[in-house]
């Protein structure tokens, strides 16, 4: 068979060389010129070294002396990256490679280039292997091709950070008040600091306890503060979703709603209301028939790209199928790690629905817990967050008993990676399907 010959990866040592003579030369572009780089972006081993040097003198510098291309020379012979003459020679020769450093632009422009093409050459490489692969599904294939050019668009660097410029990115954050998405409820948000990115929150509850009503809810208060949120809805239609947020936020009951005729003026001004609110709501409605964590990723991916959507919720996991598994069990765990997976991979949080099984309806404290949920091991081991809905008056209505606190809900914090646990009381109200903050009513 023959072989084609392999080329070299693309790159422009004259550029790179340049770039670091720019920053030698003119210390005062370091900062902003490493905030767009790392040391993979320079091709030859010497040049990410000095760029390691660099960054780590000019920042002892700011507590220190100043800046000094000496310095540069002393660290690399410090840190036994090269002799001191080699060390001194390089120093030479970079500084020699760019008349001044004025033009940091241009060269960092050419170096950002070159990797973009290095990292869409490396991609292409490994996936024409993959396409050959017969134990993958077309739809598969074209997941993987996609699932490249997502990483190739959004070219987020998966390189090891040193604690210390983590450091100052969480205090930076700290700084713009960015913990978290707030959920809108506010003593749940003092528990859990709001929905993070990268997590996978958990919703999960016996049937008719409310886990639609309670993510709807969140949608809402998402979407009021001007969050792009996405939804994947198995159970319930696009108009049945659309007539439980408008029922949610005028506040009327269901019934009545599709009864129009008979609601009052004063109802009918709070539907008109709504609608003009949920006109302005920045949010994605997906009704699939069958959903598929290769699917879900690629319509995923694509929301994200196209309208940087912040959140995502899944209604719900025991619908989608993901086949060629054993066990239902080995199929919700292959399921909820690549929905985890996904939730890192687009850094935002997604919302899963879960079903809980008759365990808790076996006790006599009804109350749910972790290992209710159904194939529970995968799901509480892959979610950083699980929130359990536990409603008392439901079971009463069920066992003919006195309710003592009617619509009485409890929001069970079973699991936060991020802190405390806990309940926060919540007040269901079924006739328009929404939870309310119990503090507020």
């Amino acid at each position: 068979m023959q072989t084609t010959e392999q080329k070299p990866l693309p790159s422009n040592l004259a550029a790179e060389a340049a770039l670091l003579g720019s920053m030698l030369l003119c210390p005062q572009y370091i900062n902003k010129i490493s905030g767009e780089i790392t040391a993979e972006d320079f091709t030859d081993y010497v040049f990410r070294d000095f760029f390691e040097a660099i960054k780590a003198v000019s920042q002892n510098a700011e507590a220190d002396k100043g800046f000094d291309c000496l310095l540069v020379r002393d660290w690399l012979v410090s840190q036994k990256k090269m002799d001191d003459k080699a060390a001194a020679e390089w120093l030479v020769k970079i500084t020699d490679s760019v008349p001044s450093g004025e033009n940091w632009e241009y060269y960092l422009n050419i170096v950002k280039t070159k990797t973009l093409e290095r990292q869409i050459v490396c991609e292409v490489n490994a996936i024409s292997q993959k396409m050959y692969d017969h134990s993958l599904s077309p739809e598969e294939k074209k997941s993987l091709i996609e699932e490249a050019a997502f990483r190739i668009k959004t070219r987020k660097s998966e390189q090891p950070q040193l604690i210390s410029e983590i450091v100052i990115q969480l205090f930076d954050e700290w700084g713009k008040h960015e913990q978290g998405i707030k959920t809108g409820i506010g003593n749940l948000d003092f528990m859990i600091e709001g929905f993070g990115k990268g997590q996978l929150v958990v919703i999960a509850g016996r049937p008719s306890m409310g886990k639609s009503s309670l993510a709807l809810d969140f949608l809402i208060n998402l979407c009021r503060q001007g969050k792009k949120v996405a939804m994947f809805s198995l159970e319930m239609s696009e108009s049945q979703v659309v007539e439980r947020l408008i029922c949610n936020v005028a506040e009327v009951d269901s019934n009545r709603f599709k009864n129009y005729d008979f609601l009052s003026g004063e109802e009918k001004e709070r539907v008109h209301n709504a609608q003009s609110e949920l006109h302005g709501f920045k949010c994605w409605l997906d009704k699939s028939t069958v959903l598929t964590p290769t699917s879900l990723a690629t319509k995923a991916r694509l929301l994200k790209l196209e309208f940087d959507i912040d959140l995502i919720i899944i209604d719900y996991l025991q619908l989608i199928y993901a086949g060629k598994a054993e066990n239902r069990q080995q199929e919700i765990t292959k399921i909820c790690a690549e929905i985890k997976t996904l939730a890192r991979t687009l850094d935002i949080p997604i919302i899963l629905l879960s079903q809980l099984n008759r365990s808790c309806e076996m006790r006599t404290d009804k109350r749910p817990q972790l290992s209710d949920l159904r194939e529970s091991g995968s799901i509480e081991q892959d979610a950083d967050l699980v929130l359990l809905l536990h409603r008392p008056d439901y079971y009463a209505r069920k066992e003919n008993a006195a309710a003592e606190d009617k619509g009485k809900t409890e929001l069970i914090v079973a699991k936060n990676r991020q802190g405390r646990t806990g309940i926060v009381p919540l007040v269901w109200f079924g006739e328009w399907f929404s939870f309310r903050n119990q503090a507020k009513i």
